[in-house]
């Protein structure tokens, strides 16, 4: 009873959000983030830093999460479309990622979908992340230069433009 109400507390705090006017927001003072060490479906652990040397977007998401789930297709596809400048990194928030994860990408046919978890919400709080779906781009020296909370057409020019500007 107690791990459910944690649980409650915990998801009350996220929610999901589809409005498709949310703007790719860039920041005047890029702020630096910590290299949280992610946590691979195996239970392995990878340090945000040897990720990758190039830009990274991440993205926080849940499988529960229909703005999360309409928008990966598009993201994946950002990222066969800038290979080499940008890496895709997808944290989710699933509370049995171990269970749920596997399925959902084997049901949507998805390659390339490096997926991470956060069921403590660590790299969440960290990053002060609060709806989902949210994604933010983060530079080779760790600093967080863009945000976007809630869902986003990362096919339109405007967005594609952006990150060609990178």
């Amino acid at each position: 009873m107690i791990l459910k109400i944690i649980f409650f507390l915990l998801f009350s705090f996220y929610h999901a959000e589809a409005n498709d006017n949310n703007e790719l927001i860039f920041h005047n003072s890029p702020k630096k983030i910590e290299a949280l060490n992610l946590k691979k479906l195996d239970g392995t652990s990878v340090n945000l830093r040897n990720i990758s040397n190039n830009y990274l977007i991440i993205n926080f998401w849940a499988t529960w999460c229909p703005p999360c789930i309409k928008e990966i297709p598009d993201l994946l596809e950002i990222q066969e479309k800038f290979k080499g400048k940008i890496k895709l990194v997808f944290i989710s928030v699933d509370s049995s990622p171990e269970k749920v994860i596997p399925n959902f990408i084997k049901k949507n046919k998805f390659k390339n979908f490096d997926v991470y978890t956060d069921q403590k919400f660590l790299a969440s709080k960290n990053l002060n992340i609060k709806i989902m779906p949210t994604t933010i781009i983060v530079n080779k020296e760790l600093f967080e230069i863009a945000r976007i909370t809630g869902y986003a057409k990362w096919l339109d020019k405007s967005f594609i433009k952006k990150i060609e500007e990178l």
